[in-house]
């Protein structure tokens, strides 16, 4: 705001006519006040000249006060404008370009101030925010303008989302608008980062819910594969029990039966039964189901006695050397060896051998059978392949197998699940079924021991969801456990067959999006805005998808009713905001941009404020899918009217106040200048004694009156000139032209002054004011010493974190704080009677030091000395 215009030239008008008018009525009394001898010409004519020169400085004098008071009253709007910590600037409305801008928009925007002075608001503007920053700026108000978002451009070119507030005023002449821009580029990529969390939050949820799920699935069919497979060997190893059972049982027979009935029942067998000599090598007899198993005849081994050798599998030899040691030392055999079949396939046999004994003990012949065990092998190794499948797979899917067998109470573990639970390898082979159920939560063990019992006892398992562990290492974990069970031929249960699986990291991730949504949940609840979703068909229909629970209590309405249509907020809007709202839809699909929107509704007791920001997109059916934030913004647009209109009027009064203290500090620096001219005259008169008491009494208190109203008019320049620039000082060099300038009180008063800036020997900031500080603490310094020791005054800097000290120490009379403290700083207050002050030098080093933006304290004890601190932050004084 500025203060109301004076019209200099008709002021200086009356001021010069009233100057006349004086000198004429003052010349007239002193002509006839004096005798009535003629007045020389010369007397006459001095002072009329000096009186005219009198006028003439009173109207220099008039005419430069008037300059400084139209001066500042531009103070209100720097003060605003430069300390602002956001981006502004001043644009010519006519022409857009810079006319002023704060420091702030030159670091946000990377821009010097004289760069920016010599560009155009639309050159921070991307190419196509162009159009609308035009049409923007011939639509403006009049008074306070706010603006939705806008894309403006940094100097390297990165492009920042800001709202903007303009107001429109006169500057240096000129039709202008002051800007002030708010960067919410952060909050918009939070937002966006927030709701992409989320979503990837959910698809990951479900994504491993699939995996876990198909994974359970693989192994089931794998743990029955598996069965199957055990089931199918076990029949095989029984089948091949009996098939030893008979042959042993045969060869009993064979001795009290005719050879005619032997070869008719080994030719029957499947298996090869054999018999050598007692070397081992030589082969007597051989069963002819030999030919189906090798291909060899039988008169094929009897003629070539190293034949049966020469087809067994290198790597087996010796074993069948080994074997045949075993036989000729009397013991009987028990192998599984390789050979190669006439048609080179490799062939597996089971061989059992026994010696016969003569009556010396000695060996007199070897009988044995074997029997082709190939598929036996292959059901073997698919078997291990499958073993080691399933470990993998239990391994991938944290996942493991065990069994209790009833009979023996032998339990067994894979090995993945010992790692599930953490036990050392000394202790895997000594479980028992109490320590397995030992390693349940405390809370869940007795449960799981019934279960257990109750599976064992009724034959029909019970699945285990989501059940407690403790690891051997202490660790809690979360199993998911299945259990069958086998029964024998009176359906008794002897075997129960379990899967565990490790679903901690899943359980815990359903805790953290469990947490995830509860926090989505409570936001929207408890968030002082309404989100909502609608959708602009093709058809012009407005379908709200999602609103924020308690979507109308939020706004303070009754209505019961859910919000499923757009209608039925858009009637309770005005109808000129309504309006206004459709246009900003369709000027934000226009435009492919976002949506900041004002407008008022009708409440259940009042009109309501409401703000609308919304983001589009378009999906696939060509709907444009709104995700809108309402917010209720009464109460806020009535405390920005109330501060507005409270800003207004103290702004007013400040400068009203102002006015008044000019002009009383003129109107009275005026007249009493005359006084103290007159008394200057009269003083050369010869008067009376009394009558030349009275004029230099008259004359002291003139004196002081005109002090003080020239240290009232020094008191308002310091609060109210922030016209002074910033410099680099050199506080040795400023410091040394303070004392030169003191040098007569210093060496008066034999002090000794030690200087030590060597923590902060440059700083940025204003030259008169530190000129000031330092002239008024060391001057009191100098006054206010004690005559009982040498003066020693310091004054060194330092640096606490980011605040820079002024320790400033004397060894004076000190001041009785308990008594004084809170009126030291204050204006005309002195404490020491005897030595002479006005009490207005630590006002203005205190005004001063605020004016920097710092701080001061003092400490004092009465004839110790006293101590000044000044504190100002590192951004203050740099560069």
């Amino acid at each position: 705001m500025r203060l109301p215009s004076f019209n200099i030239q008709t002021t200086l008008l009356l001021y010069f006519l009233a100057g006349g008018l004086w000198i004429f009525f003052a010349d007239i009394t002193y002509i006839i006040g004096v005798d009535a001898a003629p007045i020389p010409k010369d007397n006459l004519l001095t002072k009329l000249l000096l009186e005219l020169l009198f006028v003439l400085a009173g109207g220099l004098l008039l005419w430069i006060v008037f300059r400084k008071i139209k001066e500042a009253s531009n103070y209100p709007y720097l003060h605003f404008f430069l300390h602002n910590p956001n981006p502004m600037w001043v644009y010519d409305m006519e022409t857009l370009c810079f006319l002023d801008v704060n420091e702030a928009a030159c670091q946000h925007y990377g821009y010097s101030k004289a760069e920016f002075l010599a560009m155009t608001i639309k050159d921070i503007r991307p190419q196509n925010e162009i159009d609308r920053l035009i049409e923007t700026v011939e639509n403006h108000s009049t008074t306070f303008n706010q603006s939705s978002y806008w894309l403006h451009q940094k100097k390297d070119g990165t492009i920042i989302y800001v709202t903007i507030t303009g107001y429109p005023f006169v500057f240096q002449g000129k039709k202008a608008e002051m800007i002030l821009a708010f960067d919410i580029s952060k909050q918009l990529e939070q937002e966006t980062s927030l709701q992409a969390y989320n979503a990837a939050l959910e698809q990951k949820v479900q994504e491993r819910t699939a995996e876990i799920a198909e994974k359970n699935k693989n192994l089931q069919l794998v743990n029955e594969e598996l069965s199957a497979t055990i089931e199918e060997l076990n029949n095989e190893r029984e089948q091949l029990a009996k098939s030893q059972a008979l042959v042993a049982f045969q060869q009993e027979r064979l001795i009290e039966q005719s050879e005619e009935k032997l070869n008719s029942i080994l030719n029957s067998l499947r298996n090869v039964v054999y018999s050598l000599k007692e070397d081992g090598i030589v082969i007597t007899y051989v069963s002819p189901s030999i030919e189906n198993i090798t291909g060899y005849k039988a008169e094929e081994l009897y003629t070539d006695a190293n034949l049966w050798f020469s087809i067994v599998n290198p790597a087996d030899k010796s074993i069948i050397i080994e074997a045949t040691q075993a036989l000729q030392r009397g013991e009987e055999t028990d192998i599984e060896y390789r050979i190669t079949a006439k048609n080179k396939q490799t062939i597996w046999l089971k061989d059992l051998a026994k010696p016969t004994l003569d009556s010396k003990g000695k060996v007199s012949r070897i009988d044995g059978v074997f029997s082709d065990i190939t598929h036996l092998k292959s059901v073997e190794e698919e078997l291990r392949q499958t073993n080691q499948a399933l470990l993998e797979a239990e391994a991938l899917g944290q996942t493991g197998h065990w069994s209790l067998d009833l009979r023996t109470q032998e339990v067994t573990w894979s090995d993945s699940l010992y790692d599930l639970y953490e036990i050392p390898p000394e202790e895997r082979k000594s479980l028992s079924i109490e320590r397995v159920v030992n390693f349940v939560h405390p809370e869940e063990r007795e449960q799981v021991r019934k279960d257990l019992m109750k599976a064992i006892e009724t034959g029909k398992p019970k699945a285990w969801y989501d059940r407690r562990i403790v690891t051997a290492n202490n660790q809690e974990k979360w199993i998911v456990s299945k259990i069958k069970v086998t029964k024998n031929s009176k359906g008794k249960v002897v075997k129960v067959f379990g899967t565990v699986q490790d679903v901690t990291a899943y359980r815990q991730l359903e805790q953290a999006y469990l947490q995830a949504k509860q926090i989505y949940d409570d936001l929207v609840v408890n968030l002082p805005v309404l989100i909502m979703r609608f959708v602009q068909k093709p058809n012009g229909e407005e379908i709200v998808e999602f609103a924020s629970p308690e979507f109308w209590r939020k706004l303070n309405l009754t209505h019961t009713s859910p919000l499923v249509r757009m209608e039925q907020l858009y009637d309770l809007l005005f109808v000129e905001d309504l309006a206004s709202l459709k246009t900003a839809f369709a000027e934000a699909i226009a435009n492919n941009s976002g949506l900041s929107w004002q407008g008022r509704m009708r409440g259940a007791r009042q009109t309501l404020w409401l703000q609308i920001d919304a983001q589009f997109n378009k999906n696939s059916q060509g709907e444009f899918v709104w995700d809108s934030i309402l917010q209720d913004i009464t109460f806020r647009k009535n405390i920005a009217l109330q501060n507005e209109s409270l800003v207004q009027q103290l702004t007013r009064q400040n400068a009203d106040l102002m006015q008044f203290s000019y002009i009383i500090s003129h109107n009275l620096r005026s007249p009493l200048t005359n006084i103290l001219g007159i008394l200057s005259l009269l003083q050369e008169e010869k008067l009376s004694v009394e009558t030349d008491h009275l004029i230099k009494q008259i004359g002291i208190s003139a004196h002081l009156l005109d002090e003080v109203i020239f240290d009232i008019s020094k008191v308002l320049t310091v609060k109210h000139d922030a016209e002074i620039e910033k410099e680099w000082i050199e506080l040795d060099e400023l410091f040394g032209k303070i004392q030169q300038y003191l040098q007569n009180q210093i060496v008066a008063a034999k002090a000794t002054v030690l200087v030590d800036f060597t923590a902060c020997p440059r700083i940025y900031s204003i030259k008169t004011y530190w000129q000031s500080i330092f002239t008024n603490l060391l001057s009191n310094a100098l006054k206010y010493r004690s005559l009982q020791r040498t003066p020693e005054i310091s004054l060194k800097v330092a640096w606490e974190g980011q605040n820079l000290i002024v320790y400033f120490e004397d060894n004076g009379i000190g001041i009785n704080l308990d008594l004084n403290k809170n009126r030291v700083f204050k204006l005309y207050k002195r404490f020491h009677k005897n030595i002479e002050g006005k009490g207005m030098g630590l006002f203005l080093v205190k005004t001063q030091v605020e004016m920097l933006g710092g701080e001061i304290e003092i400490m004092s004890e009465v004839d110790k000395g006293t101590t000044f601190v000044i504190q100002i932050s590192k951004k203050a004084i740099a560069g």
